[in-house]
């Protein structure tokens, strides 16, 4: 009678988790997605890239024959005076 009454109670008893492996798991699942977590850092403004020069020569409305000439090799080159580059 006895291996009865044990198996009628283990049939009645619940075979679920225990509560602290399932708090074990819950702790685990969030240190993983915590440690999974990347940090978003903004985008840095890109600096424009700038050529100074001295002439002798020239005025500021007037600059010269050979500053359009570098602009024009810049240009060639796939600069745009402004936008990705600045004389």
């Amino acid at each position: 009678m006895t291996i009865i009454t044990e198996l009628s109670a283990l049939s009645s008893k619940k075979t679920g988790i225990d509560p602290w492996v399932k708090q074990i798991l819950g702790f685990t699942l969030c240190a993983v997605l915590f440690a999974l977590c990347v940090p978003v850092e903004a985008q840095q403004t890109k600096k424009i890239p700038r050529i100074g020069y001295v002439s002798g020569t020239g005025n500021a409305t007037d600059q010269g024959p050979y500053i359009e000439a570098l602009r024009q090799g810049l240009r060639d080159l796939g600069y745009v005076d402004g936008k990705n580059i600045v004389i």
